[in-house]
Order: structure tokens, then C-alpha cells, then sequence
């Protein structure tokens, strides 16, 4: 009779432990899966960001014309300079209306990538580093005047912001890093440089360095060629977006990652410009428009 017992008390054990130890893995599989998706999503934690770039307060439509608006800048009140990248005309939008209020049409062309409002002064960057300077661009008879930085096509010169701490240009590298004479290995970097206002010099040490390395490996993002860059008025923070992957980069003045988010795809077709307010209260974002209409993504601090 004991013998009975004993044989049916290690058959109950039996089928407890094959039910115990699948859940067991199980919880330990989800556990694991869990780790490692909040790892991923490193990412796109927002705690203290100031914009909600999910849900922009406004979105104008643009015209055909700025089809492929490529950068812009703030102007006054609610208007913003915008450039497309094919000449150097200018277009300044009225954020309130969504109309192009006024355009100045160039006689040059080319491949047209930034455009920053420093004072009086209208600074525009072509893909090949060349550097247009319109001094007090409102009168009829501004001053031109253009610099050949040490930068060139091969460095695919994209952002073009200014950093008043700094009184200087900042000019982001979409593809090679370094200047051209250069023999430094580039495959795992991105830089931003300094166009000193005062000097009209660029310094040919790099500002800004992005490791892609530590972008794989820490957030899973295999591509990042900055497109646009903008300095917040309040926090002096690098604000870096990239066209490829549809990313948002927030670096600070020790050269550290402090926000990264990707944005959506269908919300941002293309961004490739990017300004602030004075105030730093809004964050403007542009989208070329590819085979739809481009826009302007407006967005109030939170």
C-alpha cells in the first residue's frame, strides 16, 4: 500500500514539474524578450524633451514651387526664409497663412542645401561647401560674397545653423567627415564644422563627432547622414536631424547624445530643414515632398 502511495505522490510531482518548468521558460523568454525591446527603445524616451514631434500643432502645405525645399530658417514675427535645392531663390513664408509672401528670384544654379538669418546678414551653403554671404540681403544693393571652405561635394554639405554662443556657422557633413586633405579613416563618423563669423575662416577641427559605431550598437540605427541642424535658443543643444532613417539627434556641448528619437515616415516624408524661434518655444521641421506635397511641421513646447 505504501509502495502505491508512493509511486502515485511521484506521479502527481511528475505532472506538476511539466507544468511548472515550460512556464517557467516562458516567463523567462518574455523576461528576455522584454530586456531586450526596452534596450531598442532607448531611443525614443522623451522624458524632459520639449516637443512632441508624433503630433505637430500645425502642418502647412507648400506649393509646388518648394516642392524640394531644402532648409530654412527663422526670419520675424511668424515668417520663415525657405530655399529649395536646385538655385538660390529665396521664399519667405508666412507661417499663419501658409502662403509664400514675397520671392526673390537668384541667377544662379546648383545644388542648394542650407540657409541660416544671422542679423541683417542671409548666409547660404551649396552641397560642395561653398559658402554665399548677402550682407543686409533686404537692401537693393546688398553686398555678395562667397567662400570656398576646405569642405567639398565629396563631404555632401547639408546643415547650415548658427550657434551665437560661438559666433559662428555650423556647417553638418551628410557623408565624408573630414576635409579632404584629410587621411583619417571616415566609415564610422559624422561632423558638424565651425565657419568663424569673425575670421570667415573654417576651423578644420571637427565641432561635432557622431560615432555610428555607438549609434549601432547602443541603438540600433545602421544609417545617419545629417540633413539639417539647429541650435535651441534656451538650452544651446544641437538639435541634428537625418533624412536617411528619419531620425532626430540632440547633442549637447560635451559632444553627448542627450535625446534620439526616430520620427515617423509618414509624417516625415523627407526632413531636411530645421529652425527654432528666438524663443526656442517652437521647433520648425521641413519635409521635401518627394511625389507629394511638401510641408512644414510647426511645433509648440510642451
Amino acid at each position: 500500500m505504501k509502495t502505491l502511495q508512493f509511486k502515485l505522490e511521484m506521479y502527481r510531482l511528475a505532472i506538476i514539474l511539466l507544468l511548472i518548468v515550460p512556464l517557467f521558460i516562458f516567463c523567462k523568454d518574455v523576461k528576455h524578450k522584454e530586456s531586450k525591446s526596452t534596450k531598442s527603445n532607448k531611443m525614443i524616451e522623451k522624458t524632459g524633451f520639449p516637443f512632441n514631434l508624433d503630433k505637430p500643432d500645425k502642418v502647412i502645405k507648400l506649393e509646388q514651387i518648394l516642392q524640394e525645399i531644402s532648409s530654412i530658417s527663422f526670419y520675424k514675427d511668424s515668417q520663415l526664409i525657405c530655399i529649395h535645392d536646385e538655385r538660390p531663390d529665396l521664399f519667405v513664408l508666412d507661417t499663419k497663412t501658409g502662403q509664400i509672401i514675397e520671392h526673390i528670384k537668384a541667377n544662379e544654379t546648383g545644388d542648394y542645401e542650407g540657409i541660416e538669418l544671422v542679423g541683417k546678414d542671409l548666409y547660404i551653403l551649396k552641397s560642395s561647401g561653398t559658402l554665399t554671404e548677402y550682407q543686409d540681403f533686404k537692401q537693393s544693393s546688398t553686398n555678395v560674397l562667397k567662400y570656398n571652405t576646405e569642405l567639398s561635394s565629396q563631404n555632401n554639405t547639408e546643415g547650415l545653423g548658427y550657434d551665437p554662443k560661438t559666433n559662428s556657422l555650423l556647417i553638418a557633413c551628410k557623408e565624408y567627415p573630414f576635409i579632404s586633405k584629410s587621411n583619417k579613416s571616415y566609415e564610422n563618423v559624422r561632423c558638424v564644422y565651425q565657419f568663424d563669423l569673425v575670421k570667415k575662416t573654417l576651423n578644420e577641427k571637427p565641432f561635432i563627432t557622431i560615432n555610428l559605431n555607438l549609434l549601432s550598437e547602443k541603438y540600433g540605427i545602421e544609417q545617419f547622414m545629417p540633413s539639417g541642424i539647429a541650435v535651441h535658443p534656451g538650452t544651446g543643444e544641437f538639435y541634428i536631424i537625418s533624412a536617411v532613417g528619419n531620425i532626430l539627434m540632440v547633442v549637447n556641448r560635451n559632444n553627448e547624445i542627450v535625446h534620439l528619437e526616430k520620427l515617423i515616415p509618414k509624417l516625415y516624408k523627407q526632413p531636411e530643414g530645421i529652425c527654432f524661434s528666438p524663443d526656442g518655444k517652437t521647433l520648425y521641421i521641413s519635409n521635401e515632398g518627394k511625389q507629394k506635397q511638401a510641408n512644414i511641421l510647426i511645433f509648440n513646447s510642451i
